[in-house]
């Protein structure tokens, strides 16, 4: 009996020895797997041994049987423990197996989603510059007639305004404003184009002193009015000092135009510091807005007002948004008909840029 004990004992150690160097190759954990199935091969030698002598030895040999059992059950239990968890070891390794091949799918059809779009850009940056050149050369085209027109219309009323009556000389002041009109839709044109086209000096710019100067540069639109503006703290940032100059001067040229029709002219501007961005904002009690329309402010050629009632082109907010814009930050606006309007322009903090 103890014989058989003996033999099954081995014969089960050995499989199972067998089963943890296959687990290997599966695994890839050589030196686990290498340890366990050497552990399991000398106790397979040592019940091997044991074996022998009780064959050579006869019943001289004394074997402990209670022990030769539980070291029968304990190679079962092995058997069993690495039989039931290969199919554990397989599914992990199938499971890695698709996930790297899903991995290797996904890096594919990332390029080339990478490659669409960067074609895409391309080409939409080709268009983009086609476009502006477009703008850019029609616009220079349009100054030579447009000095025409604007010359003889002045030798007309000079020269020859005894010739023409009252009728006459208001049509002449109509092409003549109207020409004007022309002159500064061509500028703002190639200041649109131009915003798009330059390149960003990116340096510190002290804004309280910007602001100053701006409305300094303005003051001949409010000769004569009771406006009043407030300046609160306004910290440096760091982008194109031109481009924010021109920034402010489409803003505070808006907020005068619009708010001079109030006996009592008020223009805030001011900023507001948030962990990425810096809030800027300036805002008037004038006409106001209707915030339903807000989406079409920072369009090229959008009015949400007369342009009998107030001058402009349509075209200031539109490059104040392509400079905000190229500067990584974004741009809204606030307000209500006859209760004023506040333009936002956010710009993203970077080092050193409140120094």
């Amino acid at each position: 009996m103890i014989v058989g004990i003996l033999g099954l004992s081995i014969a089960l150690q050995f499989i199972a020895a067998v089963m943890a160097f296959r687990l290997i190759r599966l695994t890839g954990e050589r030196w686990a797997w290498g340890f366990i199935a050497a552990a399991i091969m000398l106790m397979t030698i040592r019940r091997s041994i044991s074996l022998f002598h009780m064959v050579v030895n006869g019943n001289s040999y004394k074997a402990d049987v209670i022990a030769e059992v539980v070291a029968l059950v304990i190679s079962i239990l092995m058997v069993i423990g690495i039989a039931r968890i290969a199919p554990v070891f397989r599914s992990v390794r199938q499971a890695k197996e698709d996930a790297q091949l899903a991995e290797k799918e996904v890096r594919t059809l990332k390029e080339k989603l990478e490659a669409r779009v960067t074609e895409r850009t391309s080409q939409l940056e080709a268009a983009n510059k086609e476009l502006e050149a477009f703008s850019y050369s029609v616009s220079h085209d349009l100054r030579s007639p447009l000095r025409a027109i604007d010359g003889f219309s002045s030798i007309l009323l000079e020269n020859y305004s005894a010739k023409l009556d009252d009728e006459g000389k208001r049509l002449l002041g109509v092409v003549r404003d109207n020409t004007s009109h022309m002159g500064q839709l061509i500028d703002d044109i190639l200041q649109f184009s131009r915003t798009g086209r330059a390149e960003l000096a990116s340096v510190v710019v002290d804004m309280d002193r910007l602001v100053r100067d701006v409305l300094h540069e303005l003051r001949h639109l409010t000769m004569g009015s009771t406006l009043q503006v407030e300046i609160g703290h306004l910290p440096a940032v760091r982008g194109d000092s031109a481009m924010l100059r021109q920034v402010f001067v489409n803003l505070l040229t808006n907020a005068i135009k619009f708010s001079r029709t109030r006996d009592t002219p008020r223009i805030g501007i001011g900023a507001e510091v948030k962990e990425r961005e810096t809030v800027y904002y300036v805002k008037d009690n004038g006409v106001g807005f209707d915030l339903q329309h807000s989406d079409k402010m920072f369009g090229a050629f959008e009015r949400l007002n007369n342009v009998n009632e107030f001058e402009g082109t349509g075209i200031g907010l539109a490059i104040v948004k392509r400079i905000v814009t190229r500067h990584g930050g974004r741009v809204w606006a606030e307000g209500k008909v006859n209760e004023g309007a506040t333009i936002y322009f956010a710009l993203p903090n970077k080092e050193n840029d409140h120094e």
